[in-house]
């Protein structure tokens, strides 16, 4: 079954200020990019390049606070871009636009 855009299911909004509240976002995101330090992988650190600094996504970036809305995907894609080339030439790094 397929759903039109109007019809997309989406957390309340107190569930997204919750999920900011409890800092999972910033430590889950902390915890990727030292990973990746650790194993000398490249991170494409989309959640510095998207974050509000409180823990969510800037207005307009996502329409329900984490699937990332056209606008949101333009920001990601340089920082894909960066991380593809690190990775493509053995520089393992944290990649932020």
């Amino acid at each position: 079954m397929r759903c039109s855009d109007d019809e997309n299911i989406q957390p309340p909004a107190d569930e997204n200020a919750k999920l900011r509240a409890s800092g999972i976002p910033v430590d889950a995101n902390r915890w990727l990019e030292d990973h990746a330090k650790r194993v000398h992988a490249t991170y494409a650190n989309y959640f510095a390049a998207l974050t509000d600094g409180d823990g969510g996504m800037r207005p307009g970036l996502a329409s329900d606070g984490v699937h990332p809305t056209k606008e949101g995907y333009a920001i990601m894609r340089p920082v894909a871009e960066v991380a593809m080339r690190m990775a493509a030439t053995g520089r393992a790094r944290s990649s932020r636009v």
